[in-house]
């Protein structure tokens, strides 16, 4: 009798079903390599009709009220990929970081390990998005920067020197 596996589902969310290309192509390589590594995607968008291309399920997450069914899915999956693309920065809005992290801290709520794929740390103008930020990556399982940069400026908000 053969043991049947369950292919890990894991929820990724970046900035999904917006008009960026970077971040949209960003997303595209992201499930690819997700279902290299034998998991099932989910993407997290902002517009489920946009990110229909990618073939993958997906949930929306454009605002707040869209939080029970995020909540939803978050409880139904095996963990939370965070990435890629430059999520972690507040030049774009005071709520840019609430909004990101948020889905972190719904998975956490949910029980649900996450990691940081790809992360561009960008200006963190406000002490509250540099607060947020610290709080949320010491509960990653594992976490990777983009560029030099976003490696400088996360080592300087952490305080990690590694």
């Amino acid at each position: 009798m053969t043991a049947v596996t369950k292919r890990p589902r894991i929820l990724i969310c970046g900035w999904v079903g917006s008009t960026n290309l970077g971040d949209e192509l960003i997303s595209e390589q992201t499930c690819e390599l997700v279902r290299e590594l034998g998991g099932e995607p989910t993407v997290v968008t902002i517009d489920p009709a946009r990110s229909a291309a990618l073939g993958v399920r997906s949930v929306r997450h454009r605002s707040p009220l869209d939080t029970v069914g995020f909540a939803r899915a978050a409880a139904s999956h095996d963990g939370v990929l965070l990435g890629g693309g430059g999520l972690i920065q507040d030049e774009t809005g005071p709520f840019n970081v609430p909004f990101h992290l948020s889905r972190l801290a719904v998975g956490r709520l949910a029980g649900k390990p996450w990691a940081g794929v790809g992360l561009g740390v960008g200006a963190l103008h406000r002490r509250s998005s540099q607060l947020i930020v610290q709080a949320a990556m010491r509960s990653a399982v594992a976490l990777s920067v983009r560029d030099r940069a976003s490696q400088r400026r996360f080592a300087r908000l952490t305080g990690d020197t590694a």
